[in-house]
């Protein structure tokens, strides 16, 4: 009966996937002509839509979803604002009412008919358009109402500050209708959109002297005419601060084959203008940048613009609009945020930093505006491939680039922290590696609404750049771009989907489907190769990790020689003429690989580094950090002394700091040290990491050379979080031993001072969330004569933007003692001398 049952779940389940697979592809497509005008006094937004929506799929459809996405701004209890409070963000929770914003005047028609629309249960900026006659496959309608927004104070990327305006995502907007259904979706910080292709045309009415950038192509020649002019003199319209004008104008753009609609305004704007032609067909792209007059490192954005429109053009498709304008501007969601053939930019003085992110946002009129991915449910489609492509762009025109001037660190700096010459290239490993020695690292094809804030940068940005880097490595780039390009030439100006693209890749690397797509970026399993020995002509390299990827190999001989060879399990020998002097796996490479410090083995393989502070491994060397110390107590006296430890990023296996320390007062030496060795556990279980940790310690209570408190603990410590890793509870488990000097002994005294034997253990719980946290602990420590236990629960609130509450209860017992024991050993409320912590 049980197997007769699940075998017809098991056949209605594949012919329902049966079903679905055969649902032949379609896109809506709309076209929108909006007029709108713009109150600079009381910051509002008065326009009137006019879509006309045409269903290409084969079935009629009764109602449209549609995106009101200024209500995200309305309350604190919209996605956007719950989303702000997890990520550790109360601006907006604080923000008064008159700095919030909406939209509201809506007044469905449909055809001239009249039609109602209701409010989504859990999201105030969607709602359900219901049409008054279903529209069949094929038809058109023309939808429309009016529409007013008060706009927000700049919290995101709609809003507004004193010196201008940043209208997008600010009129209504249907969501996609796909052949997975549809899909709406709340506003969000950290997630991006999904949305139809159309046209527009935009009437923009607002006071005279704002300059204005905006998607696609100005058609109002008097607008055109100023800003050449402004262009020639290299000034704003110089009213900053200026009174509500009464003097309008009306400004149109218009653009086809896009899915969405920005513009930019400000009184204050400089304007620089250019051209450039691509050089496969030989049109000419006219670039714009509008900035702020005292930010210099904008001197050079045109030809930023040009270099990004030329790069992406020779690599994956020629641009398709006519313009590409970046614009300066209050941006509050990320440092840049892209929109058809315009990219807004927040303020930077780093002329790289300021490329950087013009090329990474011009990039996206690719992965963004000709492929148009679903970015909030597949952001690996989006940021990620853009990410690798802003990489090879930067690579490519700076290949010696340092972090440091990325980050603008000054030279003296960031030789103190021993990374003057860590290159900005290999930052996207770093940064998967930083957050996987910690196992808080997360797969990097997830939804966006599954990240922790910290992993949307690292993972969606970083890691997919490392590991698109190496599939393009092990496919050779000229094959990689070949391969893009044709995946374009397919799906330009549709909504490819994760299966399109991986089946297109099968095409082309029928073996990178597993390693790259199942393993890199669909999972946490780790890719971490060995080379574990050479012997006279062979170099035998181990496959430590989960994933059998491609790896590449050079091998130092007679006649050196690099490779790409197809990945394995196990161990495998690799033969060469002549002795081998050194091995070295991914040379120089930017990979998502968990332990690069084993992939070089030889002679010069690495050097020893001695430096004051090691902040970075480095691959090709071997570090220990030297930073001189001076310190001081009473008994000791002035102290002089190392801190000698090893690299701090990423958190290594075996991590040490020793601190020796010699005492001027008493003569004598002291210090301490803390090391570790950290075990990660590969799968997806509560436990997170556990470490083996020894401390020790010595210092002086006295004057003479050998009254020192010594203190050695060893302790197995074990740290839990939750699989989900957006959960804010954490817990930690400690047991140990500890061996340290009688404080009694030290308190009266004796001069026949006794070492005493401790057990310890303690568990502690946390839960930090921003406007609430919750924390628990318990200790349980003993010996033959006392056992005792302490407790401490502590809980804060913060309801108000001035204050908070906080309250702590604390409470201990002694489980058993012997007669006599020490006060030394008791409960106390306080302490202030430390006469009851031994």
């Amino acid at each position: 009966m049980a197997r007769g049952f699940l075998f017809l779940i098991l056949l209605i389940n594949l012919c329902t996937l049966f079903a679905l697979d055969k649902v032949p592809y379609f896109q809506q497509k709309t076209d929108y002509t909006i007029h709108v005008t713009l109150n600079d006094t009381l910051h509002e937004l008065d326009g009137i839509l006019d879509l006309k929506y045409t269903n290409n799929a084969s079935e009629a459809i009764d109602f449209i979803y549609f995106h009101l996405w200024p209500n995200a701004y309305s309350s604190e209890k919209t996605a956007y604002a719950k989303q702000q409070l997890e990520i550790g963000n109360k601006t907006f929770h604080y923000a008064r009412m008159d700095q919030k914003g909406w939209i509201d005047g809506l007044d469905f028609q449909v055809d001239a008919t009249e039609a109602k629309f209701e409010e989504d249960a859990n999201h105030r900026d969607i709602i359900k358009l219901l049409l008054p006659e279903p529209l069949g496959p094929g038809e058109s309608c023309r939808i429309q109402t009016p529409f007013h927004v008060k706009i927000p104070n700049s919290f995101s990327r709609l809003g507004h500050t004193k010196r201008g305006y940043q209208i997008s995502q600010w009129y209504p907007k249907p969501a996609v209708l796909d052949k997975d259904g549809w899909h709406p979706m709340p506003y969000l910080d950290l997630g991006e959109f999904y949305s139809e292709f159309g046209s527009f045309d935009v009437s923009i009415t607002l006071p005279k002297d704002y300059i204005v950038g905006a998607t696609g192509n100005l058609q109002s020649a008097d607008e055109a005419s100023w800003l050449n002019e402004l262009a020639k003199t290299k000034l704003g319209s110089d009213s900053l601060g200026a009174p509500y004008s009464t003097t309008h104008k009306t400004i149109r753009f218009t653009e086809s084959r896009i899915h969405d609609f920005a513009w930019f305004a400000s009184k204050d704007y400089r304007v620089k203008m250019g051209k450039t032609p691509l050089t496969n067909t030989g049109d000419t792209i006219e670039t714009m940048a509008l900035c702020y007059p005292e930010s210099k490192a904008w001197d050079e954005s045109i030809s930023y613009l040009n270099d990004a429109l030329l790069f992406y053009s020779k690599k994956y498709m020629n641009y398709p609009f006519k313009t590409c304008t970046a614009v300066e501007g209050a941006l509050q969601a990320g440092g840049a945020m892209e929109y058809p053939t315009i990219t807004v930019v927040g303020s930077t003085s780093n002329p790289y930093a300021l490329e950087m992110m013009i090329m990474h946002e011009v990039g996206h009129n690719w992965f963004y505006g000709i492929l148009g991915f679903n970015e909030r449910d597949y952001p690996w489609m989006d940021e990620g491939l853009n990410s690798f492509s802003e990489g090879r762009y930067m690579k490519n025109k700076y290949p010696d680039l340092k972090a440091r001037e990325m980050f603008g660190l000054g030279e003296r700096l960031s030789r103190f922290l021993n990374m003057a010459d860590f290159s900005y290239h290999e930052l996207p490993e770093l940064a998967y590696q930083v957050m996987a020695a910690n196992n808080e690292d997360q797969a990097a094809g997830l939804k966006s609404t599954m990240y922790t804030s910290t992993n949307y940068g690292m993972m969606v940005y970083l890691k997919n750049q490392a590991v698109n880097n190496h599939l393009m490595q092990a496919m050779g780039e000229d094959s990689y771009d070949a391969m893009m390009q044709s995946f374009f030439n397919k799906w330009a100006f549709k909504h490819p989907q994760p299966i399109d693209y991986i089946a297109h890749l099968q095409e082309e690397a029928p073996l990178a489907s597993q390693w790259y797509y199942n393993d890199l970026m669909q999972s946490t399993k780790r890719l971490d190769y060995k080379i574990t020995k050479i012997k006279g002509n062979t170099v035998r390299v181990k496959n430590k990790g989960e994933i059998d990827a491609p790896i590449h190999l050079t091998i130092r001989s007679e006649k050196d020689t690099s490779f790409w060879t197809a990945g394995f399990s196990g161990e495998k020998t690799f033969l060469v003429n002549g002795p081998v002097t050194a091995a070295l796996l991914f040379d120089s490479m930017c990979i998502a690989e968990f332990n690069p410090s084993n992939d070089r083995k030889g002679k010069h393989a690495k050097a020893i580094d001695f430096s004051h502070l090691q902040l970075i491994n480095l691959n090709n060397k071997r570090q220990i950090g030297m930073l001189p110390m001076l310190a001081w107590n009473n008994y000791n006296g002035l102290m002089g002394g190392f801190i000698i430890h090893n690299p701090l990023l990423p958190a290594a296996h075996f991590e040490y700091t020793l601190a020796p320390f010699y005492g001027f007062k008493n003569n004598g030496l002291a210090g301490f040290i803390d090391a570790q060795y950290n075990f990660l556990p590969t799968s997806t279980h509560m436990l997170r990491k556990w470490s083996i940790v020894l401390n020790g310690q010595q210092f002086a209570y006295g004057s003479e050379q050998d009254q020192n408190y010594k203190k050695v603990r060893l302790g197995f410590n074990f740290n839990f979080g939750a699989p989900d890793k957006r959960n804010k509870n954490k817990a930690t488990l400690y047991g140990g031993f500890q061996h340290s000097t009688n404080l009694d002994d030290i308190l009266n005294h004796k001069t026949d001072v006794q070492m005493n034997d401790y057990l310890i253990s303690s568990f502690d719980f946390k839960s930090n969330h921003t406007l609430e946290k919750k924390s628990a602990g318990i200790r349980l420590v003993g010996n033959n004569d006392f056992g005792r236990a302490d407790a401490t629960i502590a809980y804060s609130i913060e309801p108000a933007k001035k204050w908070k509450l906080s309250a702590r209860l604390y409470g201990a017992a002694m489980l058993y003692q012997q007669d006599g024991l020490s006060s030394t050993y008791l409960p106390g409320l306080s302490s202030i001398n430390g006469q009851n912590d031994f």
